[in-house]
């Protein structure tokens, strides 16, 4: 476990503080009746057998009413449990989405959806669980020291069969979880081989139909569902094996201390209430077999789920919240960039400005190095050199935060929620009247209002793409960000919707910095400023007019040359 987990976790527990305090006291009462109505019992027994009626009477009524308290205390008990479960579930909960947001992008490009999902919808179930029956399985295991003292003070034998039954039968159910947990594992993986090649005759049933390879594809699948086959059939063996095991060797020992508590009975060294005593007792250990093995085996589970945790606390760690505004005005200026793979960078030793209140288009053949630029002002990585300078600040001391407050980007694969048009849009800003306004500004108004749902439209229902991406565009304009970047957006939209941008982005420089990746060169005619990128290095920078007018490798770009 991190650093960083220890430390939420126990902040988390000391949130949980008396939610734990009420668990373990109704812990404590549960399994207390539970060893104290075995005894009432055999002293009841011993009554009778004694003829003392009246006593066997009074310790049976006292029994029933034990009882009666252990059942209610066992509702009371699911209610303490849950609302801990719930609380802590909460709290995790919490720290995760917490730190999760705090983590750079970079940092969320590493972990895969998978992580995401299982992090979500299982690990923080798994370290909620873990904690929530931990008072229980604790007050389990004093149960068990308590009943092998009074299986010693009975009788040493008696006290070493339970022992030497319980170490053999828990020692089996620990190898035999584990190898069952092996063949689980061979299972799931070949059922998602099996899944996969389900996957593939769907996905591909047009060229498998016109290739005419039915045959030979099904003949592949059912190889992958014979092993699934054989592997589930390994796995439910094992695992019907070991339970079956598992109940001969505490069948026999059951036998054994039966014969044996007979014989000292007949011996006068016990009476027969403590025989009861001694069934009773040996099945709470056999109980809480499965309570200790669980243990182990969610101990391992728990180790799991706080390593993937730790991996968002990691990184969130070193980066921490503030809350005040920043200022971003000044030019952005890269100098003596390093970016990329060591051995193939994508930007080498690049040094830039881009300048405030204006609009610079940073162009170039595809894969020149561009989208490193995009990369590093989102910060979805740190160079390997250099600097990133906004005025007078490195963008790495911003705090993500307030950093992402003040930029803003259209991608070259925008994403939306799956909600309407204006609730996706009203994320970013909540004044859906200048939502309108932009929206009539881009020319995508009357379209939208022509849907049947108008702005309550699914936005991913299959609208027309120009107008998709206009709507990415829409968003950066709503939010109303200093530094706003445009990466190869612009190629996508429709001629036509082009002057309407250049129209826009003429406006908006006034206080914003704006920044537009584009090879096709679609608004250069307004640019303020251009960098030329090309084989991973500036190859020139200057206005339009300045790269015009000498033989720029800008001016062949565009075939004016």
């Amino acid at each position: 476990m991190v650093n960083g987990m220890k430390i939420e976790n126990k902040s988390v527990l000391k949130k949980s503080k008396k939610e734990f305090i009420l668990n373990i006291i109704n812990s404590i009462v549960l399994r207390g009746a539970v060893l104290i109505i075995p005894v009432i019992w055999s002293y009841a027994l011993d009554s009778i057998y004694e003829a003392s009626y009246d006593r066997a009477i009074k310790l049976i009524v006292l029994s029933i009413i034990i009882t009666t308290i252990y059942y209610g205390f066992e509702q009371l008990y699911q209610v303490t449990f849950y609302k801990l479960y719930n609380k802590l579930y909460n709290l995790y909960e919490n720290v995760y989405t917490d730190n999760f947001y705090k983590n750079s992008l970079f940092s969320l490009s590493r972990f895969s959806l998978g992580e995401y999902n299982n992090l979500l919808n299982s690990d923080i179930d798994v370290i909620a669980s873990y904690y929530a029956n931990l008072p229980m399985r604790v007050i389990r295991i004093v149960e068990f020291s308590v009943i092998y003292f009074y299986f010693y003070t009975i009788n040493p034998i008696v006290f070493i069969i339970t022992l030497i039954v319980s170490l053999v039968s828990l020692g089996y159910m620990i190898y035999g979880s584990k190898e069952t947990e092996r063949l689980n594992k061979i299972r799931k993986d070949t059922l998602d081989y099996k899944t996969a090649a389900n996957h593939e005759i769907y996905n591909n049933i047009r060229d498998i139909k016109s290739f005419n390879l039915y045959n030979k594809v099904v003949e592949k699948v059912n190889k992958k569902r014979k092993a699934y086959l054989d592997a589930n059939a390994k796995f439910n063996v094992q695992s019907t094996g070991v339970k079956f095991i598992s109940i001969i060797i505490v069948e026999i020992a059951r036998l054994l201390l039966m014969i044996y508590g007979i014989y000292l009975i007949k011996d006068g060294q016990i009476e027969v209430g403590a025989l009861l005593i001694i069934y009773n007792y040996y099945q709470k250990i056999v109980d809480n077999y499965t309570i200790v093995s669980n243990i182990l085996i969610s101990k391992k589970s728990l180790k799991v789920s706080f390593s993937r945790f730790g991996k968002i606390l990691e990184n969130a760690s070193k980066e921490k919240v503030d809350n005040k505004e920043i200022d971003l005005e000044g030019n952005v200026v890269f100098k003596n960039i390093l970016y990329g793979y060591r051995d193939n960078p994508t930007l080498k030793n690049v040094s830039f400005t881009l300048y405030n209140n204006s609009i610079n288009i940073i162009t170039g053949p595809t894969g020149s190095g561009k989208s490193g630029v995009v990369d590093l002002l989102l910060k979805m990585n740190r160079p390997h050199k250099g600097t990133i300078m906004i005025g007078k600040q490195n963008i790495f001391d911003i705090k993500n935060n307030n950093y992402y407050n003040k930029i803003a980007c259209v991608s070259k694969s925008p994403t939306f929620f799956n909600d309407s048009i204006k609730n996706n849009l009203l994320l970013v800003n909540d004044d859906f009247e200048y939502i309108k306004t932009v929206c009539k500004r881009l020319n995508i108004h009357n379209y939208i209002m022509g849907l049947k749902d108008g702005y309550d439209t699914n936005i991913n229902s299959g609208i027309k793409r120009s107008v998709f991406y206009l709507l990415a565009i829409a968003r950066v304009i709503i939010k109303d960000s200093k530094i706003m970047i445009f990466d190869e957006s612009l190629s996508l939209i429709d001629k036509k919707d082009i002057e309407v941008v250049k129209n826009i982005l003429l406006e908006l420089k006034e206080n914003h910095t704006i920044i537009v990746i584009d090879r096709e060169q679609n608004v250069d005619s307004i640019s303020d400023y251009i960098v030329v990128i090309d084989e991973h290095v500036v190859k020139e920078e200057g206005t339009r007019e300045e790269l015009l007018k000498k033989q720029s490798f800008y001016k062949k770009m565009i075939g004016k040359i």
